[in-house]
């Protein structure tokens, strides 16, 4: 975690840098998913290897842990 100086100092250069490009708009943005930065993490793995397991299912239906899940 950035400390409070720090902090303060890229607002600043944020705020500077905002006029004209949206830049800091783009710089809060990723700061605050990185903060909560595993929620995505969890949710978005959750998601693929929920979808991986229904296409290897649909896809090799013989394999024993599909019949089960079928």
């Amino acid at each position: 975690m950035l400390s409070e100086r720090e902090r303060n100092a890229l607002e600043q250069i944020e705020r500077d840098l905002s006029a004209d490009t949206g830049f800091a708009a783009a710089m809060a943005g990723s700061r605050r998913h990185r903060e909560q930065r595993w929620r995505p993490t969890w949710t978005v793995g959750l998601f693929v290897t929920g979808s991986m397991v229904t296409i290897l299912c649909a896809v090799l239906g013989s394999v024993p842990p599909c019949g089960v899940i079928r």
